[in-house]
């Protein structure tokens, strides 16, 4: 029995038990034997009692049972049998109230069983609010993860944004890549993260910047452009993106795992023309992206680094222009003198030696009258290549005009300066100046005039200083090398 109906089956339980008591104490037989007011107590139970059973159900059978059988009692003394019921018709009225009573106890058992549709209906009412509920927490859930993504992405395209901005102010290419491997930080949440330049020629790759990362660890690797150092050298000559996921879907890539010279996740080129110029490499995020999320963006931010990487590279081809020689390829005139005013200002700080060297070919004139201009032109590119080659690596060496060459030479002593400007003079004399058929011997002349740290003279007039010990060479007999007295 169900909570429900308990209630129900007590009230008529105590309904049937009242009754009986108040009719059983005045029980009295008539004269002819029937105790008339029992009987009708008895007739009016049976169809409560089988109420009791059809509106409960079966575990309330006991209870309808001792509800019929005290009104039997109210009817039948011990004495008593059925004979009168017969006799004075009763048994008739007993028939018609059985079958109002099955009437009855049907009318109650649908009755009942709507009730428990009811129930049934309300726990399947429960059972779909509480899906609903379920449903509602899944789509707040879906819905909060939605708004995370979609301000991540409008982060992201502010990043880029933020990015279009700036690289096109920056001109220098160091300075550009730091600039794009700090905007690949913040656009992919990056803790480590590294840049490398790409030179298919020579096919390596060598260190820009990094954060993250060792920059010593990363800067003493060799690191070639193809597989065999993982997936920056096969990202560098294939000129497209790799990462993790796309090597556990391509088992024929675990390779590059093992080829890692690094920790990566991932790695983007930067391509311009078809030309691999550099390569980003992430090795730790803090939230990982979806992987086509991942492509879009990194290949939005290589195309927006391959542009202003073209555009510093042109400016920077500009400004070689402005202060090379275009001949040569040696510093010009203009910028001789630049680089010689910050290089006595450091001396200057430093205390060390700096000599000027002037620098003529010897009868260069000569050359050019007997086979022309591009003999002149030839002898000029070649005697640069010998300056250059032997002068060293922290001297400036430029073409100051026509036949003449300078060379700022810093050094921790005059000796090592003088020993220096021999061995140039040596080197030219001892090369051999092969252009088709002819084979020329050319020298040169040099005046060397040193830097007084104690004076305090500009660099026009250290550069005079070394053409008068250059007139003094020439016109002793040339190819020597005269000093500044």
């Amino acid at each position: 029995m169900d909570s429900q109906n308990k209630p129900l089956a007590w009230v008529a339980v105590a309904l049937g038990i009242v009754i009986i008591t108040l009719f059983v104490r005045s029980y009295a037989p008539d004269p002819e034997g029937i105790n008339m007011r029992g009987l009708i107590i008895f007739l009016y139970l049976i169809p409560i009692g089988f109420s009791i059973f059809f509106l409960t159900g079966i575990e309330s059978l006991i209870i309808g049972i001792i509800v019929v059988a005290a009104g039997a009692y109210a009817v039948c003394g011990p004495h008593y049998t059925l004979g009168p019921l017969f006799s004075t018709g009763i048994i008739w009225q007993l028939f018609a109230f059985l079958i109002l009573s099955f009437w009855a106890g049907l009318l109650s058992s649908r009755l009942r069983n709507q009730s428990f549709q009811s129930e049934d209906s309300l726990v399947r009412i429960e059972d779909t609010s509480a899906m609903l509920q379920t449903e509602r927490v899944r789509l707040l859930t879906q819905q909060k993860k939605y708004a995370e993504d979609i301000n991540s992405l409008n982060s992201m395209i502010i990043t880029l944004s933020d990015l279009a901005k700036e690289i096109s102010s920056i001109l220098d290419p160091e300075g550009l890549l730091k600039l794009v491997m700090g905007k690949a930080v913040k656009l992919f949440s990056a803790k480590t993260c590294a840049i490398f330049h790409v030179d298919t020629a020579a096919n390596k790759l060598s260190y820009a910047c990094s954060v993250g990362y060792y920059a010593d660890e990363l800067s003493d690797l060799k690191l070639t452009a193809d597989e065999e150092s993982g997936m920056a050298g096969w990202c560098a000559k294939n000129g497209k993106f790799m990462s993790m996921d796309e090597i556990q879907r391509n088992p024929h890539l675990s390779d590059l795992l093992r080829q890692n010279k690094f920790p990566i996740i991932f790695c983007q080129p930067i391509v311009q023309h078809g030309k691999t110029l550099a390569v980003i490499c992430v090795g730790e995020v803090e939230k990982k992206l979806d992987e086509l999320e991942l492509m879009r963006f990194a290949s939005t931010l290589a195309n927006l680094s391959a542009i202003a990487m073209e555009n510093a590279k042109f400016v920077d081809g500009m400004k070689e222009q402005a202060i090379r020689d275009g001949l040569t390829g040696l510093y010009n005139h203009r910028y001789f003198y630049e680089l010689l005013d910050d290089k006595m200002k450091n001396v200057r700080k430093a205390g060390t030696a700096l000599a000027v060297f002037l620098i003529d070919i010897d009868h260069f004139k000569k050359f050019n009258d007997t086979y022309g201009h591009q003999l002149g032109d030839f002898i000029l590119q070649k005697t640069a290549a010998i300056l250059s080659s032997n002068a060293q690596k922290t001297d400036v060496v430029a073409r100051y005009g026509g036949e003449e060459f300078a060379i700022v030479s810093i050094g921790n002593n005059t000796d090592v300066i003088a020993k220096l400007a021999e061995g140039i003079r040596v080197a030219v004399e001892g090369a051999v100046f092969s252009h088709g058929n002819l084979k020329l011997s050319v020298t040169i002349s040099l005046g060397v005039a040193f830097y007084d740290l104690k004076a305090n003279i500009a660099a026009s007039e250290l550069v005079k200083f070394s053409d008068q010990a250059l007139y003094k060479a020439k016109e002793s007999g040339r190819n020597k090398v005269c000093f500044y007295s």
